[in-house]
């Protein structure tokens, strides 16, 4: 893994992981709707996971859980999930026709970036919906300045 952490000796994210009460049909959202890839999938003898490419590397982790499982807005300090997207607009119209809660609709915001000197606009569009096990998911779109 290439990456300029002193500490980790890299770094990078690895995964991230979301558990699903139905992992066939959060494998099939996930790779039919939103176009990811299927790298390995596990079946150990506590539960089965699946990794997947998100289109640059990074992983979802899908992990088959029988619990039930609250929305994610309610549980812990995990907020959502955020995909980098060039095609907001289109992949939210294809994530609505797959039935999913669409809880903002595309949206352009201009965020303020105070780590630059001085302060920088950046603009953007994200929308966010509910994704097939109660996960709420964010596309995240930059927009040229």
């Amino acid at each position: 893994m290439a990456g300029n952490n002193p500490i980790l000796g890299g770094g990078g994210l690895h995964h991230v992981a979301v558990r699903t009460h139905d992992l066939d049909a959060s494998v099939t959202f996930y790779t039919d709707v939103l176009g990811m890839k299927v790298v390995t999938a596990f079946s150990p003898d506590v539960r089965s996971f699946v990794h997947l490419d998100t289109g640059d590397g990074s992983i979802l982790e899908l992990m088959q859980d029988d619990k039930p499982i609250e929305p994610a807005a309610e549980r812990g300090v995990h907020w959502h999930l955020c995909f980098g997207t060039t095609r907001i607009e289109e992949a939210m119209k294809v994530i609505e026709a797959a039935g999913m809660k669409v809880t903002v609709p595309v949206k352009a915001v201009t965020l303020t970036n105070t780590a630059t000197n001085p302060p920088s606009p950046m603009p953007v569009k994200v929308a966010f919906f509910i994704g097939p096990s109660g996960e709420l998911v964010e596309l995240f779109q930059n927009e040229p300045v």
